[in-house]
């Protein structure tokens, strides 16, 4: 498996993880809030509408969209499990001051 490949299923196995951690009833809130921020970016996110997997695996693991970011992440040696919530994880993705840390 690349490494890019791999990146992205940690990506998403993280999101799932993070959301699942969430209680049911924020949990929509977290996915409207990672698709937020994913909008700001300029990136075309997965539906809050979802399960957290399928929304987890639509905005990091399918998303062409979301490809750069992962090569960053590989690049830089990131590891996702630092994110201590979903919405930390799509921020230390996005290009800005300080990702990947």
């Amino acid at each position: 498996m690349s490494p890019l490949k791999r990146m992205r299923e940690l990506l998403t196995d993280r999101m799932e993880m993070l959301l699942l951690e969430i209680p049911k009833d924020q949990r929509a809130f977290q996915m409207k809030e990672c698709e937020r921020l994913c909008w700001e970016a300029g990136m075309e996110p997965g539906s809050p509408r979802q399960s957290p997997r399928e929304f987890a695996q639509d905005l990091l693991l399918t998303n062409p969209e979301t490809i750069a970011l992962a090569e960053m992440a590989v690049e830089k040696g990131f590891n996702p499990e630092v994110a201590e919530t979903p919405d930390d994880l799509i921020l230390r993705l996005l290009p800005s001051d300080g990702h990947l840390e």
